[in-house]
């Protein structure tokens, strides 16, 4: 297989057998990331995830039988509709009978495009633990890293997701409010994360890489990033 940009994971998710089936972002604006530039998004075809399967058997042979989780790549899989989800994992499943857990990286949006119905019939198939950019849980910040979506949309969905049973893994990014807005931004998202209940929580610290608009905006003093403390060390005399 011919896989177009690198491929990222959830650290979590080190161990679990990869599987790409998109490549690129269906949002891909997000003001600090680079993860994507230039990968225009696309959905894998069958007889492309096929013909990768079928490599895996032929290298591994019974071993992939044993596999029980899977990790499907991209920066948002489940930007497929639910049919074209299905239809992969029934795949999946023909070459790895015993596969119980299928997760993914999630946008709110993409969770909002399918019905309740539609989600239980993922989760009833084997999806689970999702990973979503929640980042903070704050409107006006979110407006600001144009995320595409408001901490009530995520609310939301998160909601109806504990509903239907899948778990789901919230990504927080430190940092986002910028200098004196920390603690602010900081009860509020701790709100929100108190009302949906996340599986887990995973913290990064926003950085302005190179080429993204936020580096830009810092750059120009548009925003100003939290200071950074001084630690100081004591000698300490016996």
């Amino acid at each position: 297989m011919n896989y177009n940009g690198t491929i990222y994971r959830p650290p979590v998710e080190a161990n679990t057998f990869l599987i790409p089936v998109t490549e690129g972002c269906s949002h891909n604006s997000c003001t600090f990331c680079n993860m994507y530039q230039n990968i225009p998004f696309r959905m894998l075809s069958l007889e492309v995830i096929e013909e990768y399967l079928a490599e895996l058997k032929k290298l591994y042979g019974v071993y992939i039988e044993k596999l029980k989780r899977v990790y499907l790549v991209g920066a948002d899989p489940f930007a497929l509709s639910a049919k074209n989800l299905l239809e992969r994992v029934e795949l999946i499943k023909k070459y790895l009978p015993n596969i119980s857990v299928i997760s993914m990286y999630a946008r709110t949006d993409n969770i909002a495009r399918k019905t309740d119905e539609e989600l239980y019939s993922l989760k009833k198939a084997g999806i689970n633990d999702l990973y979503i950019g929640v980042e903070c849980g704050s409107d006006e910040i979110l407006a600001k890293l144009n995320k595409g979506y408001s901490a009530a949309e995520t609310k939301k969905q998160c909601l109806r997701l504990n509903a239907v049973g899948i778990r789901h893994c919230d990504l927080l990014m430190l940092g986002t409010g910028g200098k004196g807005n920390g603690a602010e931004v900081a009860k509020v998202t701790a709100a929100l994360e108190n009302e949906i209940k996340p599986s887990k929580i995973l913290v990064n610290t926003m950085s302005a890489f190179v080429g993204t608009k936020l580096d830009a905006e810092i750059k120009a003093a548009n925003l100003f990033p939290p200071a950074k403390k001084k630690f100081c060390r004591k000698n300490i005399h016996s």
